[in-house]
């Protein structure tokens, strides 16, 4: 058991009692074993912990019914073991001898072609590698991601996942610090500029914006065209946007544009493709690029998911940005969320930022955030896969909405 601390399993002792030069070991010799004891249990009850939350591939061996693959399921299981190992040592301050785990047991796999693997092994390799790329993005490691993308790739004959280097910025600020909220009401329209430079101006000065667009009424194709302009500008500038009522500003969109009519002015369409861009709805964001690209006969705008942006629409309750590291102590996290959210209805946790959950207050963290999710709904959005596989072993697994940031 203790290999890994380096230490050797317990040896015979051999018994003195029979010796003529028997004698008390002292007061000192004796707190000194006894201190060596409590640091042994507590290594040991900590390595026993981490065991039971990465069972042995013959305990998550499935009951293969006769014809099935063994040899495959056994595979799965391995996948399955590293993937939940990779998560625990992440949170433990090991990234390195996490990825190191990842990329032996993904290289390992290599021989056998994708088409020949059943589903649940496919899903658990491209899980594997989704991990891969979070701790390359997390550690700054641009070279080692962008080699593994072409294997990856390749592989799975699919586009290379894009370097984000948003997620490598640790902004340093303090746990969630309020992010200043403008409404947008009445009109969009040429009439609507000076707010909308304002909101340009503020995006140099904050790391965070809240967009509250709920209060538009109606809106013009010039609005349209400043709007489109101001997100453009803001976009490089800020780490988080939140659209509130972004829905009901798409269906004023669409009262002004119809496919097949060619309008001089195309800001309509563009804000409309824009939006639905930083909404990450990536079928509708293609529906609509088609329809643009048939009547104005031009190469639509590619999707680009919006990493690094909170998408908000529509949701009632207040949203709460994660630091990027959570660990001991929790109560000023849980202070400042009582305090962003204590008139919600829905509590929404933004993870985009969170790079790290320490192993210690893993466990703690989900156990308080089930008892929030007791009185009102509670959810996590933009989560790194390697956070949600820890917070799924921990305690999470079907208890809370966990939903995994787009690769």
């Amino acid at each position: 058991m203790f290999k890994i601390f380096g230490k050797r399993s317990a040896r015979p002792v051999r018994d003195n009692r029979r010796s003529a030069h028997n004698t008390e070991p002292s007061p000192e010799a004796r707190n000194t074993a006894e201190k060596i004891n409590a640091i042994e249990c507590e290594m040991a009850a900590e390595f026993n912990a981490a065991s039971r939350l990465t069972p042995s591939p013959e305990e998550r061996l499935p009951n293969t019914p006769q014809g099935c693959d063994v040899a495959d399921a056994t595979s799965t299981a391995t996948l399955q073991k590293a993937i939940e190992e990779a998560a625990i040592l992440h949170a433990s301050e090991q990234s390195d001898i996490a990825l190191q785990l990842l990329l032996d047991v993904t290289q390992a796999k290599t021989s056998q072609s994708v088409g020949a693997m059943s589903q649940v092994r496919q899903e658990q390799e491209q899980l594997a590698w989704r991990i891969v790329f979070d701790l390359c993005q997390l550690e700054n490691l641009q070279q080692q991601f962008e080699q593994l993308a072409l294997v990856y790739a390749s592989r799975f004959e699919t586009s290379p996942p894009q370097w984000n280097p948003r997620l490598t910025q640790d902004s340093g600020q303090e746990i969630n610090p309020p992010a200043p909220s403008i409404s947008i009401r009445g009109t969009l329209s040429a009439n609507s500029l000076p707010l909308l430079e304002r909101i340009q101006n503020l995006a140099g000065a904050e790391a965070a914006l809240c967009l509250e667009c709920s209060g538009v009424t109606d809106v013009d194709i010039q609005g349209c065209a400043h709007f489109l302009h101001m997100l453009r500008q803001i976009a490089p500038k800020i780490q988080q946007l939140s659209l509130v009522g972004a829905s009901g500003l798409l269906e004023k969109i669409r009262t002004l544009i119809e496919p097949g009519r060619r309008d001089e002015n195309d800001a309509g369409w563009l804000l409309q493709i824009e939006l639905l861009r930083l909404m990450n709805k990536e079928k509708e964001h293609e529906e609509v690029c088609l329809e643009y690209c048939v009547t104005y006969e031009v190469s639509p705008p590619a999707f680009v998911p919006p990493s690094g942006f909170t998408r908000l629409a529509d949701l009632p309750g207040r949203y709460f940005y994660l630091p990027r590291v959570i660990t001991a102590p929790l109560d000023p996290l849980w202070e400042a969320i009582n305090r962003h959210t204590a008139n919600a209805k829905i509590l929404v946790l933004d993870a985009s930022q969170l790079a790290r959950i320490d192993f210690t207050v893993a466990a703690p963290l989900i156990e308080g955030l089930l008892q929030l999710h007791a009185r009102k709904p509670v959810e996590l959005r933009n989560t790194h896969v390697v956070v949600f596989v820890l917070l799924q072993l921990v305690g999470g697994k079907d208890k809370l909405p966990i939903l995994v940031r787009k690769f």
